[in-house]
């Protein structure tokens, strides 16, 4: 066993990075000093933008993407994403868009436009307005109340998932993980479902990134990013809408295309994560039957070690029921839409019933390398031990769990020494 550890532990070490045959130091040094730049407000990096905002959760990619190095994960709730969502409280309710006018008084992107009625979106944490600050405050205070009684107003957060590696996730294809999938229905105790992109769960168009399997590229995950949580016009993506002035539109871009493949080539360069054997032979001992107890309990069913040129990763990427204890109102919108029908300006919730629940419960399968150093754990953070995220875990994997949970306390540490080989790079 310590020889398997070790030989991983070398070859992690020692693969290549998925960027560096397409992209030079030099493009890859320019896109890290756009990752760690500071953003103001006026302050464009491309001529004819506004810099920063005017909505944002962040300053930089790097004061979220830190822990463990530049590209990790997010450190606590304040990196977080906040979503806020419209749903049903019933399975069969009446049609949301009757309810235009009181949703856009809650906040103006419930109806962005004054148009079609959108269920959910980000709720930033600042703008670069000072107004911004009481308006946040009040949606906050206010969320919760005076909803009518087929529909509620929640919200969600998404914790800031480490980027370490992403270059090798994003040549991870579509027929890969479709093998997978046939070898699961194989062995018939785990379903995992290949996250669909836009032309839906059979098309060609597959997700890589997002908690849900959401976004189709790493280009796509990094540029979506800079206007979502940085409020930057990018190439392909607009900042993101001012409530405040919903009107208003960007002046011109704030990256150039160039700048943006710099930034995309600096984090699909950047290392995967790596096993360290801890030098204590006690220790190594036990992460060395904490890997067989990660087999034999069946965590590796979906924590598979290696997906095509991703070695090490511990995930296979696909969609899994992870059970109401972790559902969330926000599935996302690739995965609804086959079982979705639109009726006027809405794609409505009726007739998808249980399903939707399905997709509420759905979560992509994280990958645990570098896991020792991206706590806190799960979709929203809210676990803050390895312990606790496993034992939060349930659906597909509750045989799994429950076995993990009738484990002497030694043999469950034994098993969270292991994870706490696989390390930020």
């Amino acid at each position: 066993m310590r020889t398997a550890l070790v030989s991983f532990a070398l070859f992690a070490a020692t693969f290549p990075l998925a960027a560096a045959d397409s992209a030079d130091s030099t493009t890859i040094a320019e896109g890290k000093k756009l990752f760690v730049r500071e953003w103001e407000a006026g302050k464009p990096a491309s001529p004819g933008g506004d810099g920063l905002g005017p909505m944002f959760n962040a300053r930089s990619c790097a004061a979220c993407h830190k822990l463990g190095g530049i590209g990790g994960a997010g450190p606590n709730e304040d990196s977080n994403v906040r979503l806020m969502t419209v749903v049903p409280v019933d399975p069969h309710p009446s049609e949301l868009t009757g309810h235009k006018d009181k949703l856009a008084k809650v906040h103006p992107s419930f109806v962005p436009s004054g148009k079609r009625l959108q269920t959910a979106f980000i709720l930033h944490r600042f703008g670069v307005e000072e107004a911004y600050a009481s308006f946040e405050k009040k949606v906050m205070d206010s969320h919760a109340v005076g909803s009518p009684e087929d529909w509620a107003i929640r919200i969600s957060q998404r914790n800031t998932p480490p980027v370490f590696g992403a270059g090798l996730i994003d040549a991870v294809t579509a027929d890969m993980l479709r093998d997978l999938v046939k070898k699961q229905q194989a062995d018939g105790r785990v379903t995992g479902r290949v996250p669909p992109g836009p032309k839906g769960p059979t098309g060609e168009v597959l997700g890589h990134f997002g908690w849900r399997g959401q976004t189709m590229s790493l280009k796509e995950f990094v540029l979506g990013a800079c206007a979502n949580e940085l409020g930057l016009e990018v190439p392909g993506h607009h900042q993101a809408a001012n409530p405040l002035n919903p009107e208003a539109k960007a002046s011109g871009l704030d990256m150039s295309q160039e700048q943006a493949d710099q930034l995309i080539a600096f984090v699909a360069a950047l290392p995967a994560p790596r096993q360290v054997i801890p030098a204590d032979a006690e220790t190594a001992k036990a992460a060395e039957r904490g890997l067989a107890s990660f087999n034999s309990l069946g965590c590796a069913d979906c924590h598979v070690q290696d997906v095509g040129p991703a070695k090490g990763i511990y995930a296979d990427l696909l969609l899994h029921d992870m059970g109401p204890g972790l559902a969330d109102a926000v599935s996302a919108v690739s995965a609804k839409q086959h079982l979705l029908r639109r009726e006027g300006e809405i794609d409505t919730y009726i007739n998808a019933g249980s399903a939707l629940k399905v997709l509420q419960q759905e979560w992509r399968t994280p990958p645990l390398w570098g896991a020792r150093d991206s706590g806190p754990y799960l979709h929203d953070g809210r676990a803050k031990t390895l312990t606790e995220a496993i034992l939060a875990h349930a659906g597909e994997s509750i045989l799994s769990i429950e076995k993990f949970a009738a484990l002497p306390v030694n043999e469950q540490d034994d098993l969270v020494a292991f994870l706490n080989t696989l390390v930020a790079p």
